[in-house]
């Protein structure tokens, strides 16, 4: 009979950011060890006896990504994956299999980031990201989904301290695939009790959009 060892905790980030432009959009960092080595994955480290989750993931964040820990607007615990053979090639590799923290870390979409990592756009198809992380991302975008405007640091983090009402239902529709009726949107926007409505206004090439700021928490 096998002798029973305890498996290790690991934390794997789920990076996102909402970047103007190109939309909503996932990170992923090469693997510089095996196994896996040299493919995309989550940044993820084993947790040290000496720190939070909280902490290794900010570990994981900076040392994987690159990313400084300025640049990250919102870090929070998602869901632990522990479902066996999670990682096997891990296992055959010689490393006791894991259980993984997963945590979601929204990025300003500003910030410089390691020449490993890689955008990609959360509206595509799944990553082919090995081990479960494919199935990670799939949870970090039903949260965010799900949690979108009611949980208001998560969103903040997305938005920015203020944002137009273009910006917002882009947001929207990444988030959720479908586009908000536009004054549906601005009402529900007007019935968040952390947002405050500014006078002036942002040019978006048509009328005029609202420009709405979080109030402090």
């Amino acid at each position: 009979m096998a002798a029973w060892k305890q498996p290790l905790l690991a934390v794997d980030v789920v990076l996102v950011r909402f970047h103007p432009e190109r939309g909503l959009e996932f990170g992923t960092s090469e693997r510089a060890a095996e196994p896996a080595r040299g493919e995309q994955a989550l940044p993820g480290v084993l947790v040290r006896s000496d720190e939070s989750l909280t902490d290794a993931a900010s570990r994981a964040v900076g040392t994987k990504a690159g990313i400084a820990d300025e640049a990250v607007r919102h870090l929070d615990q998602l869901h632990v994956f522990d479902t066996p053979g999670r990682e096997d090639s891990t296992v055959e590799s010689g490393r006791e299999r894991s259980w993984s923290l997963a945590f979601l870390g929204v990025v300003d979409p500003a910030a410089a980031t390691g020449e490993h990592v890689r955008w990609h756009s959360a509206s595509g198809p799944a990553l082919g990201l090995p081990f479960d992380h494919d199935d990670i991302v799939d949870f970090a975008r039903q949260h965010i989904r799900a949690r979108l405007w009611s949980d208001v640091a998560m969103t903040r983090a997305l938005t920015g301290d203020s944002f137009s009402t273009r910006l917002g239902a882009d947001l929207e529709a990444a988030a959720t695939g479908v586009q908000p009726h536009a004054s549906n949107f601005h009402r529900r926007l007007t019935g968040l009790a952390d947002l405050e409505r500014l006078d002036e206004k942002s040019p978006s090439g048509g009328r005029p959009a609202h420009v709405w700021k979080w109030r402090r928490p």
